[in-house]
């Protein structure tokens, strides 16, 4: 009778096999266009660039029900060859490319076809970076951007001081014009020497109404903001300014580009002189909209929108640098300059929907993925906000080392004490409802009972017993409303707090109610219940 059985799941065991290698041939494809397209973007234009990306994001948002389609048993008891193909695809697509959730969903993946099916998957290969760079610096690295966090402050608080002595060529005996300047941080030496040797020729011309020497017969000297006797770390004439610029322009591009290999030292340089024009770009972008929208354009006049247009494009160019500064920040730290742009990525894809509804599995798997990568600034950050989310939306404290395997385990018990806390709180507003109508009953009996001159104390007996059920009612609506904010762990102390401005609890004073009603010789409705303290810690 076995080996029908046998042969059965040898037969699906095959089938999903031949449909993950077919799945991830076509993910090769996939991955190498998205690299390709990841690589234009670089050298395009910041129109184009930001359109690029935009698609990409979009494909990869598009992609995300699916990558979590096989955290569910519920999937997988239905799962066919094809869907898990499907799924290995999109996964081993974007994993592929460095997507921090698809490479933790690749794992769990391959994970399950072992258990499931005894097949062996093999790993997928990285493509080298830029794919997940350009998913990364998406909206919350364009929202740091527009918030004017990372603005010339900031750019300009930990750049070096330099001394620099300027000299008219022509009359060597004269006292040179000397000072200090502060510039941004990674700005070139010869390129300080320039711009500042321009501008001491700019202040000479406002003196001189315009008619000093020309710019070619000064000399620049910079020197470290050191001793007076230290050699210049930059000597450079007037004739030669415009021709630096240029040439340290063209070469932080080609650096910037990839077009020209770079120690990360000059990638790092070069990435902090474009931030710096971008930024600058940014500023003027926005003053420009500023500019059209005071002059009376119309919010959708074509004008407004070529501004917002331009300051879009500008703010995902530094959006991208941004990010990219920081990983090659990383790389310098020797720690991973990749991981940088992961977890970026990864902030971005743990959004508030994700929290809400991830399985334990899911939160076990990303919290692994954390995990399994090198020590540093990113990793740490990674950590930190795994356990920010789940205090946030569980009410647990990881503290400590923990596995996946252990976080799952966690999140699926506080998970589950939320479902009870919720069949809890319903429980509440039942016993509110029910509560109200009786408390109704009662004080409609109380005033036909005054009504027909029963005896005073009859009638007092119905009214306390309506007001203790609304009283009952009151506390079991606000016990309800605490236990829908907490966690299930501090379901009782939340009851006990809403009951809190009661002196004793509604079985008790309704009881208390009914005896009264009854020694005053009324009829009233009986209404005992299980004190709410004490139901929440049964549960």
């Amino acid at each position: 009778m076995s080996e029908p059985t046998d042969e059965v799941s040898q037969a699906l065991a095959d089938a999903v096999r031949t449909a993950v290698v077919a799945a991830g041939q076509l993910a090769e494809l996939v991955l190498r266009y998205r690299a390709e397209q990841a690589w234009q973007a670089q050298r395009a234009s910041e129109a184009e660039a930001r359109r690029v990306a935009e698609r990409l994001r979009a494909e990869r948002n598009a992609a995300m029900p699916v990558l979590r389609q096989p955290w569910t048993e519920r999937w997988w008891r239905t799962a066919t060859p094809e869907q898990i193909g499907q799924v290995w695809q999109v996964a081993a697509g974007w994993a592929g490319a460095g997507d921090p959730y698809a490479q933790a969903t690749l794992r769990h993946l391959r994970e399950q076809i072992a258990t499931r099916y005894g097949v062996q998957v093999p790993d997928v290969a990285v493509e080298p970076r830029g794919l997940v760079e350009l998913l990364a610096a998406g909206r919350q690295e364009t929202a740091r951007t527009a918030s004017h966090r990372e603005g010339p402050e900031e750019f300009t608080e930990s750049g070096p001081a330099y001394r620099y002595r300027v000299r008219d060529t022509r009359f060597p005996a004269a006292a040179p014009w000397e000072g200090t300047v502060q510039v941004p941080d990674g700005t070139p030496v010869e390129v300080v020497a320039a711009n500042q040797l321009k501008a001491v020729h700019a202040q000479l011309e406002s003196r001189h109404d315009g008619q000093p020497a020309s710019l070619d017969t000064f000399l620049i000297e910079v020197f470290a903001d050191v001793g007076a006797d230290a050699e210049p770390l930059c000597v450079l004439t007037g004739d030669r300014v415009d021709a630096v610029l240029a040439e340290v322009a063209d070469r932080h591009r080609r650096i910037v580009a990839g077009e020209e290999t770079a120690a990360p030292e000059q990638l790092r340089e070069a990435l902090l002189a474009e931030r710096w024009r971008v930024w600058e770009e940014t500023q003027a972008a926005e003053a420009a909209l500023a500019q059209a929208l005071g002059d009376g354009a119309d919010e959708t006049s074509p004008e407004a929108a070529r501004c917002r247009e331009r300051l879009a494009d500008a703010r995902e160019r530094l959006a991208q640098l941004n990010l990219r500064v920081r990983m090659v920040e990383a790389d310098l730290r020797g720690e991973d300059g990749r991981l940088v742009a992961q977890v970026a990525a990864l902030r971005q894809m743990l959004d508030e929907e994700w929290w809400a509804t991830a399985s334990p599995q899911e939160v076990g798997g990303v919290w692994e993925w954390v995990a399994q990568r090198r020590d540093g600034t990113a990793k740490t950050q990674a950590d930190a906000l795994l356990r920010a989310g789940i205090w946030r939306t569980y009410g647990v404290d990881i503290r400590g080392q923990a596995s996946g395997e252990d976080v799952a385990a966690v999140v699926a018990d506080a998970q589950a004490a939320a479902e009870r806390a919720a069949g809890e709180a319903d429980r509440r507003r039942h016993d509110a409802r029910e509560e109200d109508a009786a408390a109704a009953r009662a004080e409609d009996a109380a005033t036909r009972l005054e009504d027909a001159d029963e005896a005073p104390e009859v009638v007092e007996g119905q009214a306390t017993l309506g007001r203790e059920l609304r009283a009952a009612a009151a506390q079991d609506r606000a016990a309800a409303a605490a236990l829908d904010q907490v966690a299930d762990r501090e379901a009782a102390a939340a009851v006990t707090v809403a009951a809190e401005g009661y002196p004793r609890t509604p079985s008790t004073r309704v009881a208390a109610a009914v005896r009264a009603g009854r020694r005053a010789g009324g009829r009233p409705r009986a209404a005992t219940r299980q004190p709410a303290a004490e139901r929440a810690r049964g549960r």
